[in-house]
């Protein structure tokens, strides 16, 4: 056998033997999400082990979410995998001393992206599925002590479809522009005390469930400026869309006859996601060293209220909006890569999360208070791990990425 036919043989392995390790991962993998507010932690192995200090670095095809600007870096057709097992706890602990902690921890979050050369790879096209926005907080149903005050399990699920381009202009500068096509679904469980309408202690509860879905869209653009041949600024913008989510509300139980109340009617509420604008700085310290530094701002104000629309049920809820008031905050993360060998780069990054709610508006469905995540990785030729430790929710991320 000839050695250009070993190589080619080596090769064919070697991709495949990545694969299966990849694909065996999966069912390995550990990871939480919902870092603060409604956001997901960054997609991929790399977004996850540079969180705080990605946006000038980043040379995979997660570029395509996290600067698109960046993807012109990306010479040949790249299809990056990334899927997720989560494991989340949550504890609340009320004002009046009543805590609880959430349950059925186990989820599944994903992405894929791909990305293609044009033009001699001056001009770069890109695709990416991702599910920037999530939230899945589940108490004990039967045991839950703020059951008649808010949802014992409240879950939200939304997929972006990202389509970009990206080009360089002249030879310092990088842009790229793409479309954020959403998809998102909401779904509520709650008690409802039956026995504040008949006055009867002992009427069986009710189980009100709402579960609607919509649409939205939006926009992102990100420039890299390469400043010299080993510092580079980045400036990245995603803007805010709201999605209508509508649907059908049911409840059970009903003890006879009420007027104006049925075993189901239409839902509807809505949510206005928030503009995400962030700038970073990278240097590349020699061949072996490189450090980054990131800041960003949410526009989580946005979320000043919340409407919960059950139309002709609404004598069940009469009060349809509750003020929220979260307010806009800020990011800012630092982070590097070490090339220990050729083949092998340990990557890591600190990032500090601002809280977006207000303490006079917590409630169990969502995070509170502020987050500090430490961040680390260690990368292998298309096979990548990566995770995050946060405090205050006492969950813990990793991720298995691999570039095809």
């Amino acid at each position: 056998m000839n050695l250009l036919a070993k190589r080619r043989i080596y090769k064919f392995l070697n991709r495949w033997w990545c694969l299966a390790v990849f694909l065996l991962s999966m069912h390995v993998s550990l990871l939480t999400s919902k870092a603060e507010g409604l956001r997901n932690p960054p997609p991929g192995a790399f977004g996850i082990s540079r969180a705080g200090a990605k946006i000038v670095h980043v040379e995979d095809p997660t570029a395509v979410f996290i600067n698109p600007a960046n993807i012109v870096d990306i010479k040949n057709t790249s299809v990056l995998i990334a899927p997720m097992v989560v494991y989340v706890r949550k504890e609340f602990n009320a004002p009046d001393g009543r805590s609880e902690k959430t349950t059925d921890p186990w989820k599944w979050l994903g992405s894929v992206f791909v990305t293609h050369p044009l033009k001699d790879g001056q001009v770069m096209i890109g695709m990416g599925i991702s599910e920037p926005f999530g939230q899945s907080i589940i108490y004990d149903e039967d045991n839950f002590s703020f059951k008649y005050i808010t949802p014992y399990s409240s879950e939200l699920d939304l997929i972006n479809l990202n389509p970009t381009i990206a080009m360089k202009v002249g030879d310092t500068i990088q842009l790229g522009v793409g479309v954020d096509v959403v998809w998102s679904e909401i779904e509520l469980k709650q008690h409802y005390p039956w026995f504040n309408v008949t006055g009867v202690a002992g009427t069986p509860d009710g189980s009100a469930d709402s579960k609607g879905d919509g649409y939205g869209l939006g926009w992102n653009a990100g420039v890299t400026w390469l400043m010299t041949d080993r510092q580079a600024l980045s400036a990245t913008i995603r803007s805010s869309y709201k999605i209508d989510y509508d649907g059908d509300f049911r409840i059970s139980n009903i003890p006879g006859p009420i007027p104006g109340v049925a075993p189901r009617s239409d839902f509807h509420t809505e949510i206005e996601y928030p503009t995400i604008a962030s700038l970073g700085y990278g240097v590349n310290i020699n061949d072996t060293f490189s450090l980054g530094i990131d800041v960003e701002w949410l526009e989580w104000s946005t979320m000043d209220r919340v409407i919960i629309d059950v139309n002709n049920n609404d004598v069940l809820f009469p009060t349809t909006t509750t003020t929220q008031n979260w307010k806009d905050t800020w990011t800012v993360g630092f982070g590097g890569d070490w090339k220990i060998s050729p083949t092998w780069t340990a990557r890591g990054s600190y990032w500090f999360l601002e809280g977006p709610a207000p303490e006079q508006t917590q409630i169990p469905i969502l995070p509170e208070s502020d987050q500090h995540a430490l961040n680390g990785g260690l990368f292998f030729p298309r096979i990548i791990i990566a995770g995050i430790w946060h405090t205050r929710m006492s969950y813990l991320e990793i991720v298995l990425s691999t570039t095809i």
